[in-house]
This record gives C-alpha cells, structure tokens and sequence, in this order.
C-alpha cells in the first residue's frame, strides 16, 4: 500500500512538471507586437531605478505594521460583535489577538523562501506554484534577446522583490485563519496550515496581493475599463488606447492599490463606507464572517489611519513636515529648501513616498494643518466635512502621483495644468515627457545626482518647448549625466 501511495505522489509530481513546463512553453511562445514592446520598454525603465527599488520595499515594510496594528485594533470590535450576539455563528470570531505570538514563526519561514523564490522568478520569470494555480506572466517576446532580457529582468526582480512580503501575508493569513478554527489546539492549527483548504488558501492569498499592492481596486477596474473599451473601437482605438497606456496610465493596479488606501482604507470617512458597505452586503442580518472581517478591519484600519493623519497633523504643526496646501512653496524651496509632502530627517527634506502608505497618510495629516484645519484639535476649524474630505482626498492623490510608478499621470498633469503655455508647447513638452521613458532611471538618478544646481523643485534645468524635436532632443538630455549639465537652467516669470 505504501508502495502504491508513493507511485501515485511521484505520478501526481511528474504531472504537475509537465504542466509547468507546458505552459511555460506556450507563454514564451506568444509573439510581442512593437507597440506592445514599446509600452513595456518604457514601463520597466520608469522602474529600472536605485531609487525606486528602495522604495518599493521600504512601502511593502511599511504595511507590516500598519497591518498588524489595524488587527491588534479590529480584534477589540471582533470580540464583541460575538459577544453581543451578532454574529450568525455564536462566538464566531475572524481576529485573535493571541495569533500575533506567531509573527516570528511565519517571519522565519516566509522570508527565506521568499529569497528562494526570488531566484526563482529572476531565472523562471515566475514560480512553479504560481503555474500551477494558473498565475501565468506572458513575458515580452520581440524575437531581439538582448531588448526582451533587458525588458523582462527588470519585470522579474520587481516581483521577486515582494516575494518575501508577500509569503510574509500569505503565512499570516493562514495562521489567523487556523486560530479562529482551532484556537487551543496546537496540533490542529499546524495541520490546517500544512494543508489549507483551497478556500482558505484563496483568501490567504487575497491577503497576501494586499500586503504588496496587488490587489484589485474599483479605480482599477476603471481604469482598465477605460483601456479595454478604447481598444474595442478598431484600428483608431487601439491607437488612442496605446497613447493612453503610454501617456496617462503607464501603471494602473500598483498606483490605484496605493491610493485607494490612503484615500478609503485608511481614513475615517472610508472606514465607514466600508463598514456600511460590508452591512449591506450581508442583507442587514447577523454578520456571516465574510462581513464580520470586513467590518472589523474597516474599524481597525479606520482607527491606525485617523491616528497617522493626527500625527501628520502634529509634525506639521512643529515645522517638521510639509503637506501639498501653500501654493508659495517655490519660493520657500529657494529660501530654505523645503519641499512639499516632505518630512525633516537628520538635516534634509525627505518625501514622504519612501513611507509608502504611512507617508500618504502623513501628507494628509499634514496638508490639513497647512490648510487651516485645526489650532488646537486636530480639524477642529475645517470648517466641514466635505471641505476637508476633498482637501484630504487631494493631498492623498498628489502624494501617490508623486510616486514613481505614477510618473507618467504627473507629467500629464503637469501638462495639463492652465497656465501661459500654448497649446502646441504642451504638446511638444508631451513629446519629450514620452521619449524620457527610453532612458531607464538609474542613469536618470545619476545624472540628478552629478547637477549640484538643480533640485526638481525651485532650480530646474530649462526645455525647450518651442519645437518638438527640441523639446525631444532636451528631454533626453536631461536624464544622460553629461548632457544634463548643458541644459540652461529655468528662469521663472
């Protein structure tokens, strides 16, 4: 009997690699158009970045305990939702305190097998588990070796980077899920988390997408949407539905992921929607506990942002930290070097977007100070609520558009903008934001780190808008160290 038992694993083993490799093999064979190429040649540039590689992982550290602290919270309500009763399962309970004892065990295992698998992924282009549950990346496949492994190895480390992070969630997630099921029986919770159920792998796996920004949003939807229905217009459309990819959406899950955070999750007035939402859902009755973790965590997450945002309120209120109000910023970065949505760290102005989430939430603690709300409390003096939702709601925005993955929706804004410009130096300055995206940005940031005279914000390095191949021609310039230096500097009216 064992005998049979092990022959049927190893069939089961063979079959699972023959349909991982498989699969591998019609992935790569799908042919890459040259639009398509040149679209992921300029999204994996924007992110071929020292800079930005950091900030990825200090934003995917960030949510840890952002997380956690909004469970340690969500468990207070959790318990007394089943204490009163509420619940359609009596003593039913989604959050445990004492599953936090676990943390160091699902560190322990999720970070050196996320380093694995980021190996994996950088020489794979994705795992044998991910294959098999049907997660299948189609890399670019232009027929030119060297453009596609440029391309794809900047794809692959992006997403061996989360990989620990992201087992981190996956771990966690299992874990809670056992401690509800089986919260005094050791033995039990390390079967269950040996062997999940394929429901409660899911979930864990939703939980995993949202710890590294993964997850789907409606504003991603929407803006998928957007790009799905351009397409569907014929020729003409898949060309405006290019130029949109190209120009206003370069990213659209990472981004929209972040700022549906900072602007639902975490503040109060989402945190409430959330909770109406998950009520309504359920039909108004005793909570199933689908519902009764979406209300709890939409308190708890609602509770650990509003005290971020107080905090930015305070910094603020102390000179250490600046928000997105002031609109006479430009001369306070020439006379003291301040710059907006930036924190005072060991002599420098720091922006806010290495925190991640928590800088978002930081921005718009601190935009409100700027905007008046509050002398004594915190929004005291707001004057409304809408007054200062839509004020909170824009500081959110303009942080996450800062964001390097948000990149190409700043410089369309920044375009689109009124001001002197006509509309044929618009276009051509369009012009010259698109072909800076051939020029990845670790030579971007050495090139900003060798100009001693430019900063970004009040000194600048001028282009010229005049023509369109000049303002082309200046753009490029302007990311080659070297080059940038011959630039004249921006003389503002």
């Amino acid at each position: 009997a064992e005998m049979l038992w092990r022959e049927a694993a190893d069939a089961r083993i063979a079959e699972r690699e023959a349909q991982v490799e498989l699969t591998r093999t019609a992935a790569d064979a799908r042919m890459t158009t040259i639009p398509e190429a040149i679209t992921n040649t300029r999204r994996a540039f924007l992110i071929a970045g020292v800079k930005t590689f950091e900030r990825n992982i200090l934003s995917n550290l960030s949510n840890i305990p952002l997380e956690g602290a909004s469970k340690a919270i969500a468990a207070v309500p959790d318990r007394a939702l089943s204490m009163l009763g509420l619940t359609k399962e009596p003593g039913a309970r989604t959050i445990r305190l004492r599953q936090f004892q676990d943390v160091g065990s699902a560190m322990k295992t999720s970070v050196p097998q996320g380093f694995k698998e980021w190996g994996e992924i950088l020489r794979h282009g994705q795992t044998a588990e991910d294959i098999a549950r049907q997660e299948v990346v189609v890399e670019q496949n232009t027929g030119f070796p060297a453009w596609d492994g440029v391309v794809n190895i900047v794809f692959r480390n992006q997403a061996g980077a989360d990989r620990p992070t992201y087992l981190y969630g996956y771990a966690r997630s299992l874990q809670r899920q056992a401690w509800n099921l089986f919260p005094n029986d050791e033995a039990a919770r390390r079967a269950f988390i040996a062997n999940p159920p394929e429901a409660v792998a899911n979930e864990a796996l939703a939980d995993a997408a949202f710890g590294v920004y993964q997850n789907d949003t409606t504003m991603n939807q929407a803006l998928q949407g957007l790009g799905s229905t351009l397409r569907r217009g014929g020729t003409g459309g898949r060309g405006l539905a290019w130029v949109y990819d190209n120009l206003g959406a370069l990213y659209k899950k990472t981004p929209s992921a972040v700022a549906t955070r900072t602007t639902v999750d975490f503040t109060p007035i989402g945190a409430a929607a959330r909770v109406l939402d998950a009520l309504w859902e359920n039909g108004l009755q005793k909570l199933n506990p689908e519902a009764q973790k979406a209300v709890t965590m939409a308190i708890g997450r609602g509770a650990v942002g509003t005290g971020v945002i107080a905090t930015g309120w305070a910094l603020a209120g102390q000179g250490a930290m600046t928000g997105y109000y002031r609109p006479d910023f430009k001369e306070e970065i020439l006379t003291s070097g301040r710059t907006p949505g930036s924190i005072y760290f060991k002599g420098e102005w720091v922006p806010l977007q290495w925190l991640g989430p928590v800088g978002h939430l930081l921005a718009i603690g601190a935009t409100l100070r700027e905007a008046g709300a509050g002398t004594v409390l915190p929004f005291s003096d707001m004057g409304n609520w809408p007054t200062m939702a839509a004020t909170g709601a824009g500081a959110a925005m303009q942080s996450v558009v800062d964001s390097p993955m948000a990149q190409s929706a700043k410089q369309m804004q920044e375009i689109m903008q009124p001001d002197e410009r006509t509309a044929y130096q618009k276009g051509n300055k369009l012009a010259g934001s698109f072909v800076q995206g051939f020029i990845p940005s670790v030579i971007n940031e050495f090139a900003r780190a060798r100009d001693t005279q430019a900063d970004g914000y009040g000194r600048r390095r001028a282009v010229d808008d005049t023509s369109t191949t000049g303002a082309m021609v200046d753009s490029l310039k302007s990311r080659i160290p070297g080059l940038r230096e011959t630039l004249p500097m921006a003389v503002d009216d």
